[in-house]
């Protein structure tokens, strides 16, 4: 969700978090004034500060808080289109710049948008934690709405918990409804600005309370205790007096606790199928929302709005009024085949009128996700040729070999040499015959780089629809939810055609099965691209989220976590996986922030999967205990004993190998040549057996890894770790001494050859093989200075930063092939990939070593073959000698003991050793 990063990502993502699918950031974005700037950082009670001036028009946002407390407040600024339907790339946190007797400035060039003629500046108030104030996106169209002073300076002026956007200073004196809910069933609290005089609560327009307030009382909300449980299907309403102004305003009570009483569920809780349902015939379309009282079906003939597309696009539309049935639930069947054509749904309730919406069970779409399509997956137009006869991939979870990728990042490089029409597209990913020539050497790109690495299964960021412009792209990396049930348009060769996702996606699954590699879909469950423009949401004010009070919980760090445990969303998790699954082939999900479901949720996604689908369907996801809000039992890894099928990352191994994500420079047990994370020694040894340690023993819930799309790459890890480079004064890659870097390449190595002989499933980022690194460079927009970085947190950066760039494969091919052995071993050995602790346990022993500095495992593989491996930190000393006698040298790190005397062994720091008999 453009709208929705986070800045407090410099801990978080580094955590492993899964880039949170707000697209967070840890450092953010501000443009460099031309002639003046504040010499002070801005805190509370500081003297007024004057905010830096620009050679050109600016905007000063003007941010008034009664508390005068505006340490870490800052402004999100994107820029949208008028009609609020498609976001463009400038999309950033700024931290507030001025101070002056109104508050906190931020002032901007308007040079920061692309073109505020026809175009909106999107606003949000927030803090580190994404809390909003208030909550909600706010919009304005700045040269219709406001006009420059002399000093060609636009004011805008905002007020802490108004809604509203003024364009003097008077807004601070108005008077403001904070908040207005249920925070029991029994009790109703409206909070307010300003000192009350009287006020009225009202159900279905009937008062049934009403208060008048001493003058000296001074009171700043308006409450009533019920005698009884709210009514679900009451509409309520306070309507107040404000003291000083005179001032009478009414709000609508948000009545979000009553959805979670056994009353509600027993009335509209609903196991029905919803959304489009297609047939040549009819299609019969049906939507949840019981608190609607009425909704409209709108048929439009193209996907595209007049906004998006002028020449092809349309708003012509036939609106027909929806019936509402039981369980809350509204139904309109239309005759005919309307195989191909779009619809939306229009929805009034207590908070929102005539709101237009995409359904949330919506098949596929039209450009930018703004219309469902109703389709007919049988069609040829999004069938590719074989796909009723293609099965889905079938590798048993822990024999599985993960490539984590981007869609994108397959083919964005200058060396991917391909059909340039089918760049960053799906149909990119599965081009084969590509090659890049550098030096009189040729290497294969693309997809057959993966055949040629040998991984068996590739997890693709995501792919469903998002809130991005699909048509004007840029960077992304996926986490920012729009349509669930939806393939992303822009990796599609047409996004104005939503046939065209469901082929061309299709067709990659069906490739990639074709040569027995498995495709994991990433998905985001945990929260949405906004939550005030969420289909969710608008059909539902309240029931699909999480709450702390009356503030959305932030778990996420997107201020919008979904709420799993509410019985219409684990339906809505269920039947879209299981959709996701049927449709595409798929061979399983990967659950960002998996962590914030709760347990019984995953437990019915795997348990609906096998039953429907396939039993050896691959669950896992991001197992981080992040959760804001009271939920019984969430599916974190301190509750793994209560899992079933469904596995976590193991950020325990990741840690232990190479250090902690939270420090660049930090080293691990694999990584630290001076020995002083021997403490580690445990972790990975336990890893290597299959453990989460200090959560399971159980290898099927473990996915090994050392490296994923979140943080530094692994290379870039080890250049900040165990060489000289600086990230705050970098340099160019050439210029850190070779010896340094032949290190880092031999510890990436061997860090990933822990990763691929533990039991579990064993995970890598793309590009490991070939030591990929993530720069920063001005040349591509990433930066203004004129130096290097690397980017720990690459998802909004450029296609540039984020390419898998071939040419370092011809730089690098001893890596690679090295990394094409230990899939091999990984997949084919049978030593390294069992189910259960039982099996580990009867066939795999670690030898107890003193001085911690080499790990000695030995395991009989399934065909009976003794696997004796031997992993060797950056800190042992060579005078450990072993005799091996008896053994042969199966794999050992850049063939380190290759020809060695097997009786005499001196055991090489930063090595595996992989011996057979």
């Amino acid at each position: 969700m453009k709208k929705n990063k986070l800045i407090f990502l410099s801990l978080v993502a580094t955590m492993g978090f899964g880039l949170f699918g707000c697209n967070p950031t840890s450092e953010p974005t501000t443009s460099s004034p031309s002639t003046s700037e504040p010499t002070t950082v801005v805190q509370p009670g500081d003297e007024y500060v004057t905010p830096p001036s620009y050679d050109e028009d600016s905007v000063w946002f003007h941010f008034h808080r009664p508390d005068h407390a505006y340490e870490g407040w800052g402004l999100w600024l994107w820029e949208v289109s008028k009609d609020e339907s498609v976001h463009y790339a400038f999309d950033t946190f700024f931290e507030f710049n001025g101070r002056d007797e109104y508050g906190a400035i931020c002032a901007q060039p308007l040079s920061l948008w692309s073109d505020l003629n026809e175009n909106k500046i999107g606003i949000i108030v927030r803090d580190a934690a994404w809390a909003k104030d208030p909550d909600g996106d706010r919009f304005i169209d700045l040269y219709s709405e406001f006009t420059k002073d002399e000093n060609g300076i636009y004011h805008v002026y905002l007020v802490s918990g108004d809604h509203n956007i003024y364009d003097s200073t008077a807004g601070k004196d108005s008077d403001i409804i904070n908040s207005a809910a249920f925070v029991s069933t029994k009790r109703i609290l409206v909070r307010v600005n300003h000192a009350l005089e009287w006020f009225k609560f009202y159900e279905n327009d009937v008062l049934f309370h009403e208060k008048t307030i001493p003058a000296e009382e001074k009171k700043l909300n308006a409450d009533v205790n019920l005698e009884e449980e709210g009514n679900f299907d009451s509409v309520y309403k306070c309507e107040m007096k404000f003291r000083d102004s005179g001032r009478i305003l009414e709000t609508t009570v948000s009545t979000q606790p009553l959805f979670k009483t056994d009353k509600f569920k027993d009335k509209y809780n609903y196991d029905g199928e919803l959304g489009a349902i297609y047939s040549k015939d009819s299609t019969t379309f049906r939507v949840w929302s019981p608190v609607s009282t009425e909704i409209k079906l709108n048929i439009y003939e193209v996907g595209s709005t007049e906004a998006i597309d002028p020449i092809n696009g349309s708003n012509e539309k036939t609106t027909y009024v929806m019936e509402k049935g039981e369980k809350g639930v509204f139904e309109y069947t239309l005759p005919g085949d309307l195989n191909g054509k779009y619809y939306t749904y229009s929805v009034t309730n207590g908070q929102y009128t005539n709101r237009e919406i995409v359904d949330p069970y919506a098949k596929s779409a039209g450009a930018n996700g703004r219309r469902g399509m109703i389709i007919d997956f049988s069609d040829e137009r999004a069938t590719p040729d074989g796909w009723n006869e293609a099965n889905w991939s079938i590798h048993p979870k822990t024999e599985m070999a993960v490539w984590e990728t981007h869609v994108a990042d397959v083919t964005s490089s200058s060396t991917w040499t391909g059909n340039e029409a089918n760049r960053l597209l799906f149909n990119g990913v599965i081009e084969k015959g590509t090659t890049y020539t550098e030096n009189g050497v040729t290497v294969k790109t693309g997809y057959d780089h993966i055949k040629e690495l040998g991984a068996n299964t590739v997890q693709f960021v995501p792919v469903y629809d998002q809130d991005n412009n699909e048509i004007e792209k840029s960077f992304n990396w996926g986490y920012n939810p729009l349509n669930y049930n939806v393939i992303e348009g822009s990796y599609s060769s047409n996004p104005h055609d939503g046939f065209v996702r469901v082929k061309e996606f299709r067709n990659l699954v069906k490739t990639f099965n074709d040569d027995g590699i498995n495709v994991i879909m990433d998905v985001v469950y945990n929260h949405v691209s906004s939550l005030d423009m969420s289909n969710f949401n608008i059909l539902m004010p309240g029931y699909y989220f999480r709450y702390s009070g009356t503030i959305p919980s932030s778990g996420s760090g997107c201020g919008n976590d979904t709420a799993s445990e509410m019985p219409m969303f684990r339906k809505f998790i269920k039947d879209s996986t299981l959709f996701l699954a049927q449709t595409y082939k798929l061979s399983g999900f990967r659950f960002d922030l998996m962590g914030l479901h709760d347990v019984q949720t995953m437990n019915e996604v795997v348990d609906n999967l096998q039953a429907n689908y396939n039993e050896d369907i691959a669950v896992w996801g991001e197992p981080w205990n992040m959760s804001t809000a009271t939920v019984e039992r969430l599916a974190h890894q301190g509750n793994m004993s209560f899992w079933d099928d469904f596995s976590g990352f193991n950020d325990v191994v990741r840690d232990a190998i190479k250090g902690s994500v939270f420090d660049a420079t930090s080293v691990g047990w694999a990584t630290d040549s001076k020995g002083n994370s021997n403490g580690s020694y445990y972790k990975v040894q336990e890893s290597l057996l299959g453990y989460t340690p200090g959560s399971s023993k159980d290898p099927l819930k473990s996915i090994a890894y050392v490296s994923c799309h979140d943080n530094n790459t692994l290379f870039d890890k080890l250049k900040l770790s165990v060489t000289s480079f600086d990230n705050n004064n970098p340099v160019l890659e050439t210029e850190i001494p070779a010896e340094e870097l032949e290190n880092a390449a031999k510890l990436s190595v061997f860090a990933s050859s822990i990763v691929f002989t533990a039991q579990g499933v064993s995970f890598m980022n793309a590009g490991d093989e070939i030591l990929r690194t993530k720069v920063l460079n001005k040349d591509f927009g990433d930066l203004e200075a004129d130096h290097l970085k690397l980017s720990h947190n690459s998802y909004n950066t450029s296609y540039h930063s984020n390419q898998l760039d071939y040419s370092r494969k011809i730089e690098h091919m001893d890596v690679f092939e090295e990394y094409q052995k230990l899939y091999d071993l990984k997949i084919n050995s049978g030593a390294f990939n069992y189910a259960t602790a039982a099996e580990v346990s009867s066939n795999a022993t670690a030898t107890e070593i003193d001085d911690k500095t080499y790990i000695d495992i030995t395991t009989v593989a399934k065909d009976g073959t003794q696997y004796r491996v031997i992993y060797v930190s950056a800190n042992a000393s060579q005078s450990n000698v072993l005799d091996l006698s008896g053994y042969s040298v199966n794999y050992s790190t850049f063939d380190a003991y290759k020809n060695v005397n097997l009786s005499s062994v001196a055991l090489i720091p930063g090595t595996t050793l992989v011996l057979t008999k």
